[in-house]
């Protein structure tokens, strides 16, 4: 009799069994395999809602779509364009906001180009979005964490006349290079704005870039406590890392790990070529 009695319960809900949680190292049944990342930070339950793309190594925006019955696949990013328009379209009219809360997450495979998951990116922006989350592993144990940026302006968005009479964060450069199989040819460093807009070459090996940044920062830093000093509000600096089309993803996130790790708290991920963006 007490067997029936606790199945008659938990039948209603009224057990108060916890809904089953997955496990985030459990591999996802849709196939992406995420980068490693050391500065990601653990998934929390967020107040804004969220949007979830799955990207596959060919930039196809793959099942399962969140509060739609779509189960095709997007297969380009027309697609996903007018998908995510219908959310914020449907966001605005529940909301009453101007502009969309939600957080797009995408989970890219660690094998997609660039040229593949950008387009996604930017389609995300010019649907009205301004902040989102790259899903990573962390290397120790492969726990699925996340990685929180903001979009960068599309070119459209630049011919926006800025505030001169503002501060504006100090803007630097680095321009990705690579073979024909995708590995880094050279990085190529500047300061946006600078009389000298030949760069600086870091050569092909993350090392001198990963040095580069620190120095960057730590004389950021002090830039930034002088002003203070003399009650002048200077922002914190802002790097752009202008990606090669053949670049992975996986190494698209190492080179955005160690800016982060460096001190970076603003990194814009763009294609070299300015028509792309």
């Amino acid at each position: 009799m007490r067997w029936v009695l606790f199945l008659v319960l938990l039948a209603c809900g009224c057990g108060k069994q916890p809904h089953p949680v997955v496990s985030p190292t459990a591999p996802a049944e849709n196939g992406i395999r995420l980068p490693d990342a050391v500065s990601g930070k653990p998934i929390e339950q967020e107040a804004q809602s969220t949007i979830q793309l799955n990207i596959n190594s060919s930039g196809e925006v793959i099942p399962p779509f969140e509060r739609e019955a779509d189960t095709d696949t997007l297969r380009n990013p027309a697609r996903v364009e007018e998908y995510l328009v219908r959310r914020v379209d449907v966001e605005i009219m529940e909301t009453g906001n101007e502009k969309p809360a939600a957080i797009p997450i995408l989970r890219v495979d660690r094998d997609t180009p660039f040229e593949k998951s950008y387009p996604i990116m930017r389609a995300c922006r010019v649907a009205g979005y301004e902040k989102y989350q790259l899903r990573v592993l962390h290397p120790k144990d492969s726990t699925e964490t996340q990685i929180a940026l903001t979009f960068p302006r599309t070119k459209d968005e630049f011919e926006v006349v800025p505030d001169v009479t503002a501060e504006q964060p100090a803007t630097f450069i680095v321009r990705i290079s690579t073979n024909d199989s995708g590995q880094i040819a050279e990085l190529t460093f500047r300061e946006d704005g600078s009389p000298d807009d030949s760069g600086g070459c870091l050569g092909a090996e993350t090392a001198a870039y990963e040095k580069k940044l620190r120095e960057i920062v730590d004389a950021e830093k002090q830039r930034i406590a002088i002003g203070e000093a003399k009650g002048v509000t200077i922002p914190q600096p802002r790097l752009t890392l202008e990606i090669a089309d053949r670049l992975p993803q996986k190494t698209v996130v190492r080179l955005l790990d160690l800016a982060l790790q460096a001190g970076f708290g603003d990194v814009w991920l763009v294609p070299v070529d300015s028509t792309k963006r």
